[in-house]
């Protein structure tokens, strides 16, 4: 076989895969051909996590050493042992559990269930430990990724880890529960900012990725963003609030919307901004261009100090004003917006003020 059929299914790609691996041994190892063959079928992991299983299952039975994948830790096993020592069935719980889950699925194979506690209502589902979550997120840190790639069938642990790099369950922003999510900023891609979205949009967006999930009556498949929202482990914050130069977290439960400057301090020469300013803004003005140099050096210095005094700067268009704005833009980063348009700063709509610190008009 060396091609799809015109209408083979993922269902009927698993069985094929399921059907070939049962034969081995001592039929051949099909996985790279199982991938090239069905790999627009079936999820390249969900393939390999089912041949992890087939290889689980003949080390238990022979009692050798798995070589070659990379959840699994080198363990000694006795050759008539008749259990998986717990250390090993824990470290491959991701790969081989999710096989287990396939094989029940389109097979009609039941899974294999735990020891049930006897007051464990039977809904209740066998969590994985969320071993892919990030480690700054236990420590308080706040990981921000704008471009995760959720896939169309993903285990619990690594749903949510995914969706808590991007999205945040605010309680309260004016008077509302949303989800924060970090967005690229359509000014400058190479900056994020933060957006919010109801409940209902938030579900949309995810309504065609899926978490895989155990319970006593078999697999039950959900909605990623529904399943996010209702899991205990989703990151969630009482309110967000502003406060340059302050920890991410912020009391009573706050997130700081303050992402930092859009640049890091090093030592270097900036001669031709020094020169620009005192001979082209200042016009030669010594005092005047001291005055130019300690009012960009106190905003720097102090961003979370709102400034009494505004910088005006008056020339021909071409003659280098331009020149400064721009890195002070880029100083600034997430918090510094050009500004075209008078009702950017005064009209109806100023949610993008609340972390604006360097406007600039044009």
């Amino acid at each position: 076989m060396t091609e799809l059929a015109p209408k083979l299914t993922g269902e009927e790609a698993i069985r094929r895969i399921i059907a070939d691996i049962r034969a081995h041994p001592p039929g051949p190892d099909k996985r790279e051909e199982h991938i090239h063959l069905y790999g627009e079928l079936v999820a390249v992991e969900e393939i390999n996590a089912l041949w992890a299983e087939h290889y689980a299952e003949l080390r238990k039975i022979a009692g050798a050493k798995v070589i070659g994948f990379r959840r699994f830790a080198k363990k000694e096993a006795a050759a008539k042992s008749a259990e998986v020592p717990a250390a090993a069935a824990e470290e491959r719980k991701d790969t081989s559990a999710r096989a287990k889950e396939i094989v029940a699925a389109y097979a009609g194979r039941e899974v294999p269930k735990p020891k049930p506690e006897p007051e464990e209502p039977e809904t209740e589902p066998d969590e994985e430990e969320p071993s892919e979550e990030p480690e700054e997120a236990a420590q308080g840190q706040i990981v921000t990724n704008t471009q995760i790639a959720l896939p169309n069938f993903a285990t619990a642990a690594k749903a949510v880890a995914m969706l808590n790099q991007k999205h945040h369950v605010i309680g309260n922003y004016g008077n509302r529960c949303v989800i924060l999510s970090w967005e690229l900023w359509e000014i400058n891609r190479n900056v994020i900012i933060p957006t919010f979205q109801r409940f209902d949009d938030f579900k949309h967006r995810y309504m065609n990725r899926f978490v895989w999930r155990q319970t006593r009556s078999g697999m039950e498949k959900v909605a990623a963003g529904e399943f996010w929202l209702k899991h205990p482990n989703r990151i969630t914050y009482d309110s967000v609030a502003f406060r340059p130069n302050q920890p991410q977290v912020l009391p009573d439960n706050r997130l700081n919307l303050w992402r930092g400057f859009g640049v890091f301090p090093r030592k270097g020469s900036w001669k031709l901004m020094h020169d620009h300013i005192y001979r082209v803004l200042a016009a030669g003005d010594a005092k005047a261009g001291l005055y130019i140099e300690r009012w960009l050096a106190y905003t720097v210095q102090h961003p979370d100090v709102v400034g009494e005094t505004v910088l005006v700067l008056q020339g021909h268009e071409g003659t280098g004003k331009g020149t400064l704005a721009r890195a002070m833009l880029k100083i600034f980063g997430p918090h510094g917006l050009p500004v075209s348009q008078p009702k950017h700063l005064t009209g109806g709509f100023s949610g993008h003020l609340a972390t604006l610190l360097f406007p600039l008009p044009r």
